[in-house]
């Protein structure tokens, strides 16, 4: 399987937490604008406050908040990022001599823009790494060698706010171990059903729907059939494959298909009164077709509120048509579906 800079996507998801960030520090900044208008308060009887003033005067207001923003941005801007890690395989092997790459982000001046320093070390005999002495916002992880790959959706990328650095409890970043890319067959579906429980069924190393037979079977029920925008209704979708099983993931190394624990049929139920109620479902699993011949992943979207009827129905599908248990994708040993 080929590598990509895994940095990148450690970048995307430290810009995405930056804008999170800045919304939650903005009221904030106003109540700083507040305090330093307050403590500047002119001696003049005929004034009660700064405040006041700014409003006649829109330039104190400006000078004010400039001021609240570099305080911010200066509070921000100093948080340690210091961090004990260490990176192991999927088998718990420590990885030696990997690049480690730490880009810590720093709000610019204006306390809406941001701007990102990467730091640089190598994993040592045990696999662990440091970084000591930066300052800044918040900080996301990258972790390149030859042979491995590093999620992005990885949940320790990004550094928690909360962590306190400590060299005997380390931050454990797990990497995979490449065996090597065997050819895979690539289909996507883009349908739609019908919300009344009527089953559609799908090849799916061709992504097409097919009236018999198939490696997926898809009946979603809605209740009521015909529905009334913005008014939450019941529904559900059960996902089957008749001659073989799935197995939901959530790994963000789904690269090797499991040997076993396959279920026939999945059924996701969404009613009306449900606290977190949606209309949308997506989904991962793991799947074996055909008798156990062609194991495989695909990612199954579903937007269950169209009306009328029916709904769409999406699936982006990876398979093995060996019979290896070996997802990992080479862009070059893409092969057409028998």
């Amino acid at each position: 399987m080929k590598t990509r800079p895994l940095w990148m996507g450690g970048a995307l998801i430290i810009s995405a937490c930056a804008l999170v960030l800045w919304h939650r520090t903005h009221e904030r900044i106003a109540n700083i604008a507040s305090e330093i208008a307050t403590k500047a308060k002119p001696n003049m009887t005929e004034e009660k406050n700064v405040l006041s003033r700014a409003r006649a005067e829109p330039s104190i207001a400006i000078v004010t908040e400039e001021m609240a923003r570099k305080e911010m941005q200066a509070e921000m801007n100093s948080k340690p990022m210091d961090t004990f890690g260490k990176v192991i395989d999927q088998y718990g092997n420590p990885v030696i001599d990997a690049r480690a790459t730490m880009g810590v982000l720093e709000f610019a001046s204006d306390g809406i823009h941001t701007v990102s320093k990467q730091y640089y070390t190598t994993t040592d005999s045990e696999g662990k790494f440091h970084f000591i002495g930066q300052y800044g916002a918040m900080a996301g992880f990258g972790f390149d060698k030859k042979g491995y790959e590093y999620s992005s959706r990885s949940p320790s990328q990004t550094r928690n706010q909360n962590y306190s650095p400590d060299p005997a409890y380390p931050i454990i970043f797990k990497v995979w171990k490449c065996k090597g890319a065997e050819p895979m067959v690539i289909a996507q579906i883009h349908e739609k059903v019908p919300c009344d429980g009527s089953a559609v069924r799908f090849d799916l190393l061709k992504g097409k729907r097919v009236q018999e037979g198939g490696d997926m079977i898809v009946s979603l029920i809605r209740n009521p059939v015909n529905i009334v925008s913005g008014k939450h209704f019941e529904w559900s979708v059960t996902i089957e494959s008749p001659d073989g099983g799935m197995i939901e993931y959530t790994t963000p190394h789904p690269y090797e298909a499991p040997a076993d624990g396959y279920l026939a049929a999945t059924t996701n139920k969404m009613p009306a009164n449900m606290q977190h109620w949606t209309s949308e479902f997506t989904r991962s699993y793991y799947f074996k077709i055909r008798n156990g011949g062609i194991y495989g992943r695909m990612t199954v979207d579903i937007a269950a509120h169209f009306q009328p009827p029916p709904t769409p129905f999406n699936a982006l599908i990876y398979a093995n048509p060996s019979g290896s248990r070996n997802l990992e994708l080479d862009p070059d040993k893409i092969v057409k579906g028998p």
